[in-house]
């Protein structure tokens, strides 16, 4: 393997990714700094609730870190996202390594994406509570299957949703989105297809599941922790079919959403089995008494082959 770019090596690994191509439109600080103050500026107008976030993230520093605002979300994507691609990546060479002298079937990165349309709400009805209720019940399926030992990095995503029938309101939808190293997609079907139903008049499939290429991973992971949230608005295409674009959600969709997201805090949007993360750091977990782990993690470089980026370069 070739010798990393100096520039990316003397770089922590988030700007190695970035300056490789690998995470594509990651927010910048400037554009952080902007969105705290134009969101400041449109809370410190609005009802109690809105004041008390503006409050909020006027408050935050650097000795004081509120853990809401763009700044705070930033810083943690920057740390967590890096890791966790590190761990789930050495963790499929692993598994795919151990497969391979016992004759098994190969493992795979598979990218789930499933919504329940049971869980979407109208506007100013999102609650905490379950959001956070959904979430334990996934992890436990996952817990009582036959997935019980497969580490799981996700979150959940949300979405304003103006679909069909024409007219009709719009409801906020949580949307989850897993990384999971098994050997096949029909084993993750059989588990979660169960836990998620599709919107009532449509043929939607509620859980789809691609396979992962290793280079695509950081910008898998980097969607489980998303900054931005989408309006998906239907509308009849061309050939007659009702078509989903996806747009900006407006100045007050945005600060409806901060208010919840302030309320369910970073830590409650993911979902984590067989990794923990413990002040900033990802670090994994033993799901069984079998399973023996890394105490020292080795020094992990990004590097760049023929101008290309390439896979984790771990040394030590």
């Amino acid at each position: 393997m070739s010798k990393p770019h100096s520039l990316v090596t003397a770089a922590p690994l988030s700007t190695q990714m970035i300056y490789c191509g690998l995470l594509p439109n990651f927010e910048t600080w400037q554009k952080a700094k902007k969105q705290d103050r134009l969101s400041c500026k449109r809370l410190s107008k609005g009802d109690a609730e809105h004041k008390e976030l503006a409050a909020v993230y006027s408050r935050c520093r650097k000795s004081d870190r509120c853990g809401s605002c763009k700044k705070c979300l930033k810083r943690a994507r920057q740390s967590l996202i890096p890791q966790a691609a590190w761990h789930l990546l050495r963790l499929l060479k692993k598994r795919q390594r151990e497969a391979k002298e016992k004759g098994a079937a190969m493992p795979k990165l598979w990218a789930v994406s499933a919504a329940d349309a049971r869980q979407a709400v109208p506007r100013d009805s999102l609650s905490v509570a379950a959001v956070t209720t959904k979430t334990e019940t996934l992890s436990k399926a996952i817990e009582r299957s036959v997935l019980k030992y497969a580490v799981v990095f996700g979150g959940v995503d949300f979405s304003l949703n103006f679909l069909r029938p024409t007219g009709s309101d719009p409801v906020w939808q949580p949307h989850y989105y897993l990384l999971i190293v098994t050997p096949s997609d029909t084993i993750v079907h059989s588990v979660l297809d169960k836990h998620f139903s599709p919107a009532v008049g449509t043929r939607s499939v509620p859980v789809r599941i691609d396979e992962v290429d290793p280079k695509d991973l950081p910008t898998c992971v980097s969607y489980c922790l998303k900054a931005e949230f989408t309006r998906r608005e239907s509308y009849k295409g061309r050939n007659g079919r009702i078509q989903t674009a996806k747009n900006s959600l407006k100045a007050n969709e945005r600060d409806e959403l901060a208010v919840f997201l302030h309320k369910l805090g970073i830590g409650n949007r993911l979902l984590l089995r067989g990794l923990k993360i413990t002040k900033g750091k990802v670090t994994r977990t033993a799901l069984c008494p079998q399973h023996t782990l890394v105490k020292k993690a080795k020094i992990v470089t990004w590097s760049v082959q023929d101008g290309r980026p390439g896979l984790f370069d771990t040394t030590g």
